[in-house]
């Protein structure tokens, strides 16, 4: 499957690169606003608050990381370029940031003008980027099974993005008559269980493999898997939407296909993992083992929830399988992948500029493991763990002695973040400067 790479047609390194950097940010400002409102960000799901925390998260830091991760691996994998990618991915940026910044404000200060201009910001953001990367992909013609999750995430994201800007109109125009909790689920469940897992799972498929040394995926697993949850997705948004409660123990059933598939490849994941080819200690295969066990608690919660939601306290119950999908999940796969992704391309674009500047091989380029060490990306798994942990304990029990916890140890795990990725990018440019000077001393 790597043998299908084209690096050579990687986009500059600042496309994907601004929207990595921008992500820990948002992350650093959701961890504010955890402890700024902390005493009723967790009372109900329906705050406004609690609207703007979890927005910060799914938006801020796991929208713009996927959005620069797509933008990047899309000619790798495909060998087709993205037109005017760097003017296309400056602007989809700077529309998103802005989008994301005027959504969570407005909902805090119950700005209908702000929001209506989120509508356009996000709504022209994600609207720019979608069409770029769907119209990339129509003309590929390779049978890669990753390429065909990056179309289903991005369908998904679109059917994510409709049902968000209906619920967003609510806000702005309370006379719109749909039912918001019905289309809240359906828009959560179509952002986490399709454009982030769709995603996060076919990317696995790549660079599970790659870095972390393990056999491929099962061949079954990569050729039926998305596509089986996709559908799944679509017959529960059409049950729902046509059946409502008359149809719940049918989209239930379909549901439990969905989240069996899932869990299914968490567990192959793990196996993966346990039976790799090098057992050498690597903070991203930590996050990536967290984010499966995540996967496996969600998908227990969920089916306990729906064969006995007694033993389960209802109101309690959204806001605890959110916190595990978003924040043991998801946050988790994305932080681990920045931890490869990011030393890799730092790696292959000075291995390329020095090639360029007629210097061959002969400069010492830092390894990936020298762009971020070690040890800086186990102390943020670390905080980042105790984050996820508190954060589930404060869903369960809302007090401020759990969620004041949380909020600093989500603070720092951020901020780690931000300042390793700093770090490796002031690296870059150090040893960029050296190989213009060396290309000029060369010439001279």
């Amino acid at each position: 499957m790597n043998a299908d790479l084209s690096l050579e047609q990687a986009p500059p390194i600042q496309v994907p690169f601004r929207f990595f950097i921008s992500a820990p940010l948002f992350g650093i400002a959701a961890s504010i606003l955890l402890l700024a409102y902390a005493p009723t960000i967790f009372v109900s799901r329906w705050s406004p608050e609690t609207l703007a925390l979890t927005h910060l998260v799914t938006l801020g830091f796991m929208g713009l990381i996927m959005c620069g991760a797509m933008l990047q691996m899309l000619p790798v994998l495909s060998g087709i370029t993205v037109p005017r990618v760097t003017p296309l991915g400056t602007s989809i940026h700077i529309l998103l940031v802005t989008g994301i910044i005027t959504f969570t404000t407005g909902l805090l200060i119950s700005s209908s003008n702000l929001l209506t201009i989120t509508i356009v910001f996000l709504g022209t953001g994600f609207g720019i980027f979608i069409m770029a990367l769907l119209a990339a992909m129509l003309r590929n013609k390779m049978a890669n099974t990753t390429i065909g999750a990056m179309r289903l995430a991005v369908i998904s994201l679109l059917i994510t993005a409709a049902f968000g800007i209906s619920l967003l109109g609510t806000f702005i125009w309370p006379g719109i008559s749909i039912n918001p909790v019905l289309f809240t689920d359906i828009h959560a469940t179509w952002g986490i269980l399709g454009w982030v897992a769709l995603l996060l799972v076919g990317v696995a498929y790549q660079v599970v493999p790659m870095f972390q040394m393990t056999r491929e995926y099962p061949q079954w697993m990569t050729r039926f898997l998305l596509p089986t949850m996709f559908g799944g997705l679509i017959t529960w948004t059409v049950i729902k939407l046509t059946m409502g409660t008359n149809g719940a123990q049918i989209a239930s059933l379909v549901m439990l296909v969905c989240i069996t598939g899932y869990a299914g490849f968490a567990i192959t994941t793990l196996w993966l993992q346990q039976n790799r080819k090098r057992r050498i200690p690597d903070t991203t295969l930590l996050f990536w083992q967290f984010a499966m066990l995540s996967t496996l608690a969600a998908a227990l919660l969920w089916l306990i929830y729906t064969l006995m939601p007694e033993m389960i306290y209802a109101d309690r119950y959204p806001l605890v399988l959110g916190i595990i999908l978003l924040a043991g999940f998801a946050v988790s796969v994305m932080n681990g992948m920045l931890y490869k992704i990011m030393p890799f391309l730092i790696w292959f674009h000075l291995q390329h500029r020095q090639l360029s500047l007629g210097l061959g091989r002969k400069y010492a380029i830092p390894n990936m493991k020298q762009i971020i060490p070690a040890r800086h990306a186990l102390w943020q798994f670390y905080l980042h763990v105790v984050a996820v942990m508190t954060l589930i304990l404060a869903g369960v029990h809302p007090t401020v002695w759990l969620i004041y916890p949380a909020g600093v140890a989500m603070t720092m795990a951020f901020a780690l973040l931000s300042y390793n990725q700093f770090r490796a990018i002031q690296l870059y440019r150090d040893y960029d400067l050296r190989l213009k000077a060396a290309s000029t001393a060369l010439v001279s």
